[in-house]
């Protein structure tokens, strides 16, 4: 989303500056809002957010989903994955599979068999759904990168998937200022 919309859009400026208030991070320390669609089937392979050695330090990411219910089908469709640093997933299918299967038998309270089946390696599975928002981080205290961002998206469902995503840096991104929301922002004298 260009950044002069995102700052003069009231619905979008209110979001951005949510988002803001979220990850606790100034307003212009960020690159401009991504809109993402995933096609039905669609996935992203396990990447970081951030790139040091390309000069790309993004600290903070935040995925928030817009389309799904919560539910975990047989292949996490639409979820997004966490796989342990040490754990090779053989391809995002495959370890979407073994994710939603660990999940489904969590919550099914089997818990003895889900730490079974993760004998290959723990996998985490946030299941896409409509409002949830997800801040993570992509560094350590010591700004190392952190192994346990690596992340990808699972494949997405019949309905396909939509994402709002930001990325979080350390500097200040662009001059634009938000417009005051009255109801956020405290009081004006602040």
């Amino acid at each position: 989303v260009d950044i002069d919309i995102e700052t003069s859009d009231p619905t979008l400026a209110r979001i951005a500056k949510r988002m803001h208030r979220l990850a606790l991070v100034p307003e212009s320390y960020s690159e401009p809002m991504q809109l993402g669609s995933y096609e039905p089937g669609a996935s992203q392979s396990l990447h970081q957010d951030s790139m040091p050695d390309a000069g790309l330090l993004r600290p903070l990411s935040l995925i928030v989903y817009l389309t799904g219910d919560g539910t975990v089908g047989q292949k996490g469709e639409g979820a997004t994955i966490f796989p342990e640093p040490k754990y090779e997933c053989p391809d995002m299918e495959k370890c979407c599979e073994l994710a939603a299967q660990q999940l489904r038998e969590r919550k099914a309270g089997r818990e003895e068999a889900a730490q079974e089946q993760g004998k290959e390696g723990p996998l985490l599975l946030i299941p896409s759904k409509a409002g949830r928002a997800l801040l993570f981080r992509s560094h350590t205290p010591h700004l190392d990168l952190d192994s346990g961002a690596v992340h990808g998206a699972c494949p997405a469902g019949p309905g396909g998937k939509w994402v709002v995503q930001r990325w979080f840096r350390t500097t200040s991104q662009h001059k634009k200022g938000y417009p005051r929301d009255e109801k956020h922002d405290g009081p004006s004298g602040l």
